[in-house]
């Protein structure tokens, strides 16, 4: 689900009683560490004492825990093995829907478009009659968008539909910003850039930004929002990630149509908000300076480019071995590495063509997909459906303590 959208009493009361556990408090430090392994091994733990309480709720938060962290090895079929089993638990709809929501994102990381369709069509069936079923809708009609093929603009249309209706209602629930980025994610590879860029500028935050002369766009208040006397309350997390990746999504647009200024600008309050504002561990800012190093490739000044993309790359991956800690860094790693290597395949040194470096990094590349071959098609394969931000808009964050 999408985080703070439908999160309910049960879910918060559940969540609060399984964080008593000294192992589950010790499997949220490890996590937050990116020490992964620790933290599935306590996690396992709290499963099996979780299995004899008689609360499908807590029993159901035990699970989600488990699942959140095998996804962040990339252990996809183990997390759909979890899901699997917490179907039988004799859950309540409302946190069958949860359930069935994060089972969804596990189809979407696989790659596996028909059976998340067919996880959205078993909680239709559940949504309708329950209180908050405009916003269980939403939630289900992102997840419906992003399994449909692009091919015939199936997955547009569904978007299209959702936001007509979210933006009709005058409580829009948080995943109008999602459909926005997620349809002009959609537009944009049908071919349709001018009607893709007012969606992503939408996701810009008003207290973010000020009018900027070059080409009618926005560049970002360096000193942010509380140094404005008419600032609104701070955005949540998920609206600043939002905002982050729809500057990002900016900024590429700008690159592709030679504009590079108005890319600079974009990618520059991005990587502005991510320093002061996102916070975490910073995958997100190295994503936002591989990005960056995009636009310096493109400028051209290669050497600052090489710089920024050994950066980011550095900060995805870990030790000698070169390893990505989670399947978000592996993924945003990836990206990084095939842009770099796609640089270095067209320079030169002291007349020599860089080649050989750029073999190098593919095969780093391969290294990582491999670690995390569950999560990766094989590359004949169509992309994947989901991007690595993706998770923290779209599913419950079941290590939360409430």
């Amino acid at each position: 689900m999408l985080r703070g959208a439908v999160r309910s009493s049960a879910l918060r009361r559940a969540a609060a009683e399984v964080s008593r556990l000294p192992e589950f408090q010790e499997a949220q430090q490890h996590y937050s560490n990116l020490r992964l392994p620790a933290a599935l091994r306590q996690l396992e733990r709290v499963q099996q004492v979780m299995r004899h309480v008689p609360s499908p709720p807590v029993r159901l938060v035990a699970s989600g825990a488990l699942a959140l962290a095998l996804r962040s090895t990339g252990a996809l079929r183990r997390e759909s093995d979890v899901w699997v089993s917490a179907s039988t638990l004799g859950l309540e709809p409302p946190l069958q829907l949860h359930a069935l929501s994060s089972a969804a994102m596990c189809a979407l990381h696989r790659n596996d478009g028909p059976e998340a369709l067919r996880v959205c069509e078993e909680a239709a069936a559940l949504y309708e009659a329950e209180a908050e079923a405009d916003e269980w809708a939403a939630v289900f009609g992102v997840h419906r968008a992003l399994a449909l093929p692009d091919e015939a603009g199936s997955g547009a249309g569904q978007l299209e539909s959702l936001l007509a209706a979210l933006e009709s209602r005058a409580d829009a629930p948080p995943a109008v910003g999602v459909a926005r980025l997620l349809l002009g994610d959609k537009l944009a590879a049908l071919g349709r850039a001018d009607a893709a860029r007012p969606l992503w500028q939408r996701n810009v935050l008003p207290a973010e930004v000020r009018p900027s002369p070059a080409r009618g766009g926005r560049a970002c208040e360096a000193e942010g929002w509380r140094a404005q006397a008419d600032a609104p309350a701070e955005p949540s997390h998920e609206a600043l990630v939002l905002a982050v990746v729809s500057r990002v999504r900016l900024g590429r647009l700008a690159i592709s149509e030679l504009a590079l200024e108005d890319a600079h600008d974009q990618l520059k309050c991005a990587l502005q908000l991510c320093e002061t504002r996102v916070g975490g561990d910073g995958v997100l800012l190295h994503h936002v300076v591989a990005e960056l190093a995009a636009y310096y490739a493109a400028k051209p000044d290669p050497i600052v480019a090489e710089g920024l993309y050994r950066s980011a790359i550095d900060g995805l991956l870990s030790g000698k071995g070169r390893c990505a800690p989670t399947l978000v860094h592996a993924r945003f790693a990836v990206t990084a590495m095939n842009s770099y290597a796609e640089m270095l395949a067209n320079l030169e040194w002291n007349g020599a063509p860089r080649t050989s470096e750029a073999d190098a990094v593919r095969r780093d590349i391969g290294k990582v997909r491999n670690d995390y071959a569950e999560a990766f098609p094989d590359f004949a394969q169509e992309p994947l459906v989901v991007d690595p931000w993706l998770d923290v808009l779209l599913d419950n964050d079941w290590l939360a303590s409430e």
